[in-house]
C-alpha cells in the first residue's frame, strides 16, 4: 500500500515538471493574476556622424572661416617671432654700437614688439585650447582690449616707427648685422607691418563667419549668432577708435629750422590693406 502511494506521488511530479515545461513561450506572466510588462530593450541611436552624412557647402564654409581665424593667428604668431629672435633681439645686443641719436631710432622702431609677441602667444594658445568650450569669436572677443592697448598703440605711430626704421636701416652698423643676420630692410619692413595688418584682418575673418553663420538655418538668429555679431562689433569699434587716434608726423625728425617735420600730416598709412595673416 505504502509503495503504491508512492508512486502516484511520482506520477504526479512527473506531470508537474511536464506541466511547466510546455507553457507557451508566448504566455505572459503574471502576478496575482495581473500581467507583468515585458522589459524592452531601447534601440541605440546612431551619432549623424556614424552614418557617413557630408557636411553641406553652408556648414563647410562656415568651419573654414572660423578655422581660418586660427591658422591665420598662428602664421602672425611665428612671424612676430621671426622678428623679435632674428631681428630685434640681435640689433638690441649691439646698441652700445649705436651712436645716440641711433639708439633712440632702435628704440622708436622695436619698443612694443615683445608685449605684443606675448598677447598673441596668449591668443594663439587659447584658439587651440580644445579644452575651452568657448566659440573661437567669444575667445578672440575676449582680447579686444588688450588689442587696442597693444597692437592698437603700435598701429597708431606705425608711420613714425617706419621712418625710425628707414633712417635705422640706412646706418652702417645696421646694414652689417642685417647682412650678419640674412635678413634685408624690405624682410624688415614686412616684418614690422605684419602688427599693422592684423587688425583689420581681424574684421575680415570675423566677417566672413558672420556671413556664413547667417547662411545655415542652424546658426542664423541664434544665440550663437548673437555673439558673432557682438565680435564684429568690437573689433569694427576698436579698429575705427585705433584709425580715427593714428600719428600721421615724426616727433623725432625735425626740419632745418628745428621745427618738427609735418608732411606726412594728413596722409593716413595703409592699415586696412589686407594680408595674408
Amino acid at each position: 500500500m505504502m509503495m503504491h502511494s508512492r508512486g502516484w506521488v511520482f506520477l504526479c511530479l512527473v506531470l508537474l515538471q511536464l506541466a511547466v515545461v510546455f507553457v507557451p513561450l508566448s504566455s505572459a506572466a503574471t502576478i496575482g493574476g495581473a500581467p507583468v510588462p515585458t522589459p524592452t530593450v531601447p534601440t541605440p541611436t546612431v551619432p549623424t556622424a556614424t552614418l557617413g552624412v557630408a557636411p553641406t557647402p553652408e556648414e563647410k564654409a562656415f568651419e573654414n572661416a572660423e578655422k581660418e581665424i586660427v591658422d591665420s593667428e598662428a602664421a602672425m604668431l611665428k612671424d612676430l617671432q621671426r622678428l623679435h629672435q632674428r631681428c630685434v633681439l640681435p640689433m638690441l645686443a649691439h646698441i652700445a654700437l649705436y651712436p645716440k641719436d641711433q639708439q633712440a631710432m632702435l628704440h622708436c622702431a622695436f619698443d612694443g614688439i615683445k608685449p605684443i609677441l606675448d598677447l598673441h602667444t596668449h591668443i594663439a594658445a587659447e584658439l587651440h585650447d580644445p579644452t575651452k568650450t568657448e566659440s573661437v569669436e567669444e575667445k578672440l572677443a575676449q582680447f579686444v582690449p588688450q588689442l587696442e592697448t597693444l597692437d592698437g598703440s603700435y598701429t597708431q605711430h606705425y608711420t613714425m616707427r617706419i621712418k625710425c626704421l628707414q633712417a635705422l636701416t640706412s646706418h652702417k652698423t645696421t646694414s652689417v648685422v642685417l647682412t650678419n643676420l640674412g635678413v634685408s630692410a624690405m624682410d624688415l619692413n614686412g616684418m614690422t607691418i605684419t602688427v599693422v595688418q592684423r587688425l583689420p584682418r581681424y574684421k575680415i575673418l570675423l566677417d566672413a563667419v558672420d556671413k556664413f553663420c547667417g547662411q545655415l538655418p542652424t546658426c542664423t538668429g541664434t544665440i550663437r549668432h548673437t555673439k558673432i555679431k557682438m565680435a564684429v562689433k568690437g573689433i569694427a569699434e576698436m579698429l575705427g577708435r585705433v584709425n580715427s587716434g593714428t600719428v600721421e608726423s615724426n616727433p623725432m625728425k625735425k626740419d632745418k629750422k628745428g621745427k618738427k617735420d609735418k608732411a606726412s600730416v594728413g596722409k593716413k598709412p595703409e592699415l586696412l590693406r589686407p594680408n595674408t595673416h
